[in-house]
């Protein structure tokens, strides 16, 4: 049971960092976290209550579809984990965006083009 309890501490504990994440970081590192703490709730409820969930799938279905139901919903908890364990670290380490640089201010254009005009025949022309 000693591993189930880490992983829920560790769900937990990405759950609060979604909450302290900066702000393009918040969505991903809250799902993983949330992610990662159902699974671990998913795996700590059947470890520690195995007797109780097997009797009471016995009654419904009876045979070898209890134990398969059990192992089913054992298994799903793993992709469910480590999504949740991919989303932290995506958050974890997902770049900031980088800062623009700030557009140049509109020049208003007069009937003539800005800057130098082109050179003629005989040199550059003087106005």
């Amino acid at each position: 049971m000693i591993g189930p309890i880490l992983f829920a501490l560790l769900g937990a504990a990405g759950l609060v960092c979604g909450f302290v994440a900066p702000r393009g970081r918040r969505a991903l590192t809250g799902i993983g976290g949330g992610l990662i703490l159902f699974a671990s709730v998913l795996n700590l409820v059947l470890v520690a209550l195995f007797p109780r969930i097997e009797a009471w799938l016995d009654t419904l279905f009876g045979g070898r579809t209890v134990g398969m139901v059990i192992d089913g919903l054992n298994y799903a908890a793993y992709p469910v984990f480590a999504t949740g364990l991919l989303l932290l670290v995506f958050g974890a380490t997902r770049r900031p965006p980088h800062a623009r640089a700030p557009r140049p201010a509109h020049v208003p254009a007069g009937p003539y083009p800005p800057g130098p005009t082109a050179p003629g025949p005989h040199g550059p022309v003087q106005r």
